[in-house]
């Protein structure tokens, strides 16, 4: 994930169009801090496309895009926190 210091990024992490652009980060904070980027998304094709581009294929958005609450949940399934 680029860095990007703009007052557009800060103030509007949605509209970025890079969310896990080099696919699923393997360190657990870079993933966390990409999920949190991505819950500021606006439409949910959009969300969609990037936890797919990200490896996720069983999750549901329960929440509508563009609220400021955490919208995905990912499957059972969570291979990034196998010990």
């Amino acid at each position: 994930m680029q860095y990007d210091a703009t007052r557009e990024a800060l103030y509007n992490p949605g509209d970025a169009s890079d969310f896990f652009a080099q696919g699923r980060p393997k360190p657990t904070a870079a993933l966390c801090a990409e999920m949190s980027r991505l819950s500021y998304c606006k439409t949910e094709t959009t969300v969609a496309q990037c936890l797919n581009r990200a490896g996720f294929t069983d999750y549901k958005l329960y929440d509508k895009c563009g609220s400021q609450n955490i919208r995905q949940r990912i499957g059972r399934k969570r291979p990034w926190l196998a010990k």
